[in-house]
């Protein structure tokens, strides 16, 4: 699952798509599920998910578990901010 905010983190006047993982599961398919962060620029054509910097682990990669988002324009410059914290 995910955690989704919006906001215009580029400033571009288009709402951009902030996702962070809920993680938690330990191992999927090999895969170990960490927490990740990906913002998607909602100025992209549709379909192309180009991604606004790369996908991040905020809290290192041994952190198994979510990643809550928000957005908000807390110094107010026209371009929203990504809050993160841990999940449970």
């Amino acid at each position: 699952g995910l955690n989704i905010a919006t906001g215009d983190v580029d400033g571009d006047g288009q709402v951009d798509l902030i996702a962070g993982t809920r993680g938690g599961n330990g191992t999927t398919n090999g895969r170990r599920e960490i927490g990740r962060l990906a913002v998607i620029d909602g100025g992209s054509a549709a379909g192309a998910n180009d991604l606004i910097g790369a996908i991040v682990t905020p809290f290192g990669p041994e952190y198994e578990k979510g990643v809550v988002v928000a957005a908000g324009d807390v110094d107010n410059d026209a371009s929203d901010e990504i809050g993160v914290t841990r999940g449970g």
